[in-house]
């Protein structure tokens, strides 16, 4: 029997999402890819439509309205968070009953998170907005603790600094500030204890937990995302206690249907939000979730997003204390003197510590490039996806091959 194709809408994509992508294709949906001139999505998709700047709204509803009407399109789907406010916008106009437009403008600004988090009593991190680098000093002196410098409306940790010493706010306040398209910045205390995310598949307003993974960042002037291991080695109380808090949060900030990722910190019984995103986790992660379970996301996200609801089921959480593997996807930075790439070696490695036909190893330089300092999780130079049984294991094996692989440049 000949499977009936379905036309679903692209809005933008994002690294590693190639699992994803033949998912799809594979379940019988076509790419309608909504996009700048060179997406990584144009090898995948059925028809093609560019836009000009990826941080303009109105642009990118016009034109993904436009296809969604040509194509018959049956629902949309995005992957980056530049997208967010166009794809609410649309969820309006075509009634699909994703999240409103108003969720998406609140979504797309952090300090409007911050109030509406605090409004319904769910906010546990104090923070402020500065327009002025006095306004730093005063909440720094308040609080007693180290601050996190950030703009209101971007993400990948771009200009989010650390400040532990308040001779340091001028410079990372105009640091913060060149990344900002609003010039909204949001300071807001450090939070200590260890960091974590949770995948949530949403349907009908009720959020279903896939997934939490325990995360390594750099938390020294940037915050850079460096590793997450799933699933995190966490007793069943504390998963009860993340989902029961993220559950509250999910349904106050309206999400109606999708896929959600949230970053976390707990510290004993002290759960603090990081970050809300109305997509599905950067990297492997989500990946990692149907090679731990046999769960497919992107799969039943397509499917629900087209409200082809017969096909669509309900995940179950992926417990460290029941599962017997795990997964890393590591994304690495260069640590050495900026200059341009003369010579790499060693990525020969990766074939020599690969067990499963899964793992992965991405190198994303080459000879020639620039390399420098790390500000953001954009700057990493590969990344490493691989699976194991034991834990030290895994964090050993992806040791060696980070370890292993030399970047030089110049004279090196």
């Amino acid at each position: 029997q000949i499977m009936k194709r379905k036309n679903i809408l692209f809005l933008r994509s994002g690294f590693h999402k190639e699992f994803a992508l033949k998912s799809m294709i594979e379940a019988g949906f076509d790419l309608i890819v909504v996009d700048e001139p060179n997406s990584s999505l144009l090898p995948f998709a059925k028809r093609m439509y560019t836009i000009d700047n990826k941080w303009d709204e109105n642009e990118m509803f016009s034109i993904a309205k436009q296809a969604y009407i040509e194509n018959d399109c049956l629902g949309i789907i995005s992957f980056l968070d530049s997208s967010t406010i166009a794809y609410g916008m649309l969820s309006d106009y075509f009634n699909l009953n994703y999240f409103s437009e108003e969720t998406a403008r609140i979504l797309s600004n952090k300090i409007r998170v911050r109030e509406l988090l605090t409004k319904e009593g769910l906010n546990s991190v104090n923070f402020c907005t500065a327009k002025s680098v006095s306004e730093i000093y005063d909440a720094m002196e308040t609080w007693k603790t180290p601050v996190v410098i950030k703009p209101s409306d971007r993400s990948a940790s771009k200009g989010v600094v650390i400040v532990r010493d308040s001779k340091d706010i001028e410079a990372a306040y105009k640091e913060s500030l060149l990344y900002s398209k609003n010039k909204e910045i949001l300071v807001e205390e450090y939070i200590e204890g260890i960091e974590y995310c949770a995948e949530y598949f949403i349907v009908d307003s009720t959020p279903y937990i896939m997934a939490v993974s325990e995360k390594e960042v750099l938390n020294e002037k940037y915050c850079v995302e460096l590793k997450d291991v799933t699933p995190a080695r966490l007793p069943l109380e504390d998963y009860d206690k993340i989902n029961k808090y993220l559950s509250k949060v999910i349904r106050a900030i309206g999400f109606n249907n999708g896929i959600v990722h949230i970053e976390l910190k707990k510290e004993n019984d002290m759960i603090s939000i990081i970050e809300i995103n109305s997509r599905c986790a950067g990297g492997n992660l989500l990946e990692s979730v149907y090679h731990l379970s046999g769960y497919n996301p992107y799969t039943n996200l397509a499917n629900l997003l087209c409200k082809v609801r017969d096909e669509v089921s309900i995940p179950k959480l992926i417990d460290y204390n029941a599962d017997s593997l795990f997964t890393i996807f590591d994304t690495f930075s260069y640590k050495g003197r900026s200059g341009v790439i003369k010579k790499i070696e060693n990525t020969q490695v990766f074939n020599e510590i690969k067990r499963y036909p899964e793992e992965k190893f991405f190198l994303y330089v080459n000879k020639g490039n620039f390399v420098g300092e790390t500000e953001n999780n954009e700057d990493s130079i590969g990344s490493i996806y691989l699976m194991d049984k034991e834990y030290d294991s895994l964090i050993t094996r992806c040791k060696q091959l980070e370890d292993s692989i030399g970047v030089y440049v110049g004279d090196e």
